[in-house]
């Protein structure tokens, strides 16, 4: 998650009707208050209610989404990191 992506609105994005009870459940306007909740879910082993196939396709959506809303700078960024570490886990910067 990036400057770039953190005010995108999930309503213009049109989710899947498999996610909605997610999406309601998160409270959820942007990209940012989403993958916040993600992350709590994530770190207090809560479950989102959603089929593994399905969470599976919403990590890559919103990989994905963010991506595509990134910067030119930043997509090069990116790709600069994931070829010099082999790895998509990127340390966050202050």
């Amino acid at each position: 998650m990036c400057d770039d992506t953190v005010d995108i609105v999930l309503e213009d994005l049109g989710f899947p009707h498999e996610w909605e009870e997610l999406l309601e459940n998160s409270g959820a306007d942007t990209m940012g208050d989403l993958v916040d909740y993600l992350c709590y879910c994530s770190q207090n082993n809560i479950s989102l209610a959603i089929s593994p196939e399905d969470e599976e396709k919403l990590y890559a959506t919103l990989i994905d989404v963010c991506y595509e809303n990134m910067s030119y700078d930043r997509q090069v960024d990116f790709w600069r990191h994931v070829l010099e570490t082999n790895s998509l886990v990127c340390e966050v910067k202050e």
